[in-house]
This record gives C-alpha cells, structure tokens and sequence, in this order.
C-alpha cells in the first residue's frame, strides 16, 4: 500500500503523469517557472500559515538558489515577490518582507536589478507605499498601512539602501530604490530606525 492505503504503484504512476512535468521540476526553459517551481514566493509567504509565522528560510533559500541560477526567471520572482508585498494580509506582507530580505542578499544581481527598480516588477512603488502609506499607483486605496508592517518595511528599505550604497556599484548605489529611500528619510511624518 502506497500512501492512499490499497494505491499501488502503479496508480501512483498514473496519478502523477496526470499533472504537468514542470510541476515536479524546473528548468531555465520553462516559462512560468517561478509558479510551478516547488519553492515559490506563495508558499513561503501562504496566508494560510498562522500569525507571527517564522518564514521557512529552507525554502527561501531554495528559491533564492533557484532565482539565482536562472532556473526561476529573476524579473518574474521579483514580480510574484511585489504581489505578495502589495497583499490585503499584512501577516502575508511580513513574511514577504522576510523573504525579500533572503532573496536580496542571495539571489544575484539580476533579482537585484529587478527588484530595486521603478519597472515592472520592481519593489520601489510597493515599498513607498508600505512606508509612508502613501502612494500614486495604489489606485485610490486609502493609506491603511498595517503598523508592524511600516516598521518592518522602514527597517529592511534603510538596511538594503545602506547596503546598496556601501557596495559602490553604480548599478545598486544610484537604483530607484536608494533614490526612494532618500525621499522618504527627508520627509518629517516618515520616521526611519537609527541607522545600525
């Protein structure tokens, strides 16, 4: 008996090769890896784990080493990461955070790229939005920003910034996501954590 009690082994075969190859694994030619990837940015960040869940950092960095060598696209994983940012659910957006942390220290220069940008799939619109609670491209949504969420936002933006800018990389240190940082820290109402 295979895991359904009197399954045999070859109705676990049949069972399987109803669903499609890229769901069991990824390759660099897929492409929608990120959503069939067996690590991605919905189940690390599921809004079905409960509230002050610690992200599962195994599979973060799975997801990171799979961004990192393309076998996940980096602009789309940068992508389903500002959904996941931009969600109603702010223990979603906390885990999200997290996860964005593990991904930006790990997953290479192209999620980098992405991610500290004004572009598509870049984070720079959803971040403003976290941490001022305000924001253009909101589509009138009122600046309900849950607080844990703007604090940790706050945190993680000066950390990247910091980092960003120590790296003397033109390509890091004058992204739209340093640029963003900047603004918000000479705004009065949007106070930052003293610097580390």
């Amino acid at each position: 008996a295979f895991l359904w009690g009197s399954a045999t082994s070859t109705q676990f075969d049949q069972l399987v090769g109803q669903f499609p190859p890229l769901l069991l694994s990824t390759g660099p030619s897929s492409p929608h890896s990120l959503t069939r990837h067996p690590y991605t940015a919905e189940q690390c960040t599921s809004d079905l784990l409960p509230a002050k869940s610690p992200l599962d950092l195994d599979a973060a960095l799975r997801l990171a080493d799979a961004v990192r060598s393309a076998s996940v696209a980096p602009s789309e994983a940068a992508l389903k990461l500002v959904t996941r940012l931009g969600h109603d659910n702010p223990n979603v957006q906390l885990l999200a955070l997290q996860l964005a942390d593990v991904l930006v220290k790990n997953a290479g220069n192209q999620f980098l790229k992405a991610f500290a940008s004004n572009g598509a799939g870049g984070a720079v619109n959803e971040l403003d939005y976290l941490c001022s609670g305000t924001s253009t491209t909101r589509g009138g949504r009122p600046p309900v920003v849950n607080r844990d969420v703007q604090l940790a936002a706050r945190q993680k933006l000066q950390e990247w910034a910091s980092a960003f800018e120590a790296s003397g990389r033109p390509l890091l240190s004058q992204s739209d996501l340093v640029k963003l940082y900047h603004r918000l820290r000479s705004t009065p109402n949007v106070p930052f954590p003293a610097p580390v």
